[in-house]
């Protein structure tokens, strides 16, 4: 596979064998707006925290 063109969880499946996700989150165009920052982390802290105990 060619490096250049792995995303990140890509990467992360290649290089540890395990199931990788991307989680999409924010309105508008990227770079998302830093106002939106603890909106969306509230809204997801769940899933966060759920990583951590895997």
């Amino acid at each position: 596979m060619n490096l250049v063109s792995l995303g990140y969880k890509d990467w992360f499946i290649q290089n540890y064998n395990r199931p990788g996700y991307t989680i999409e989150v924010g309105l508008g165009t990227n770079p998302i707006p830093m106002n939106q920052f603890y909106n969306i982390y509230n809204e997801n802290i769940g899933i966060l925290v759920y990583g951590l105990i895997l």
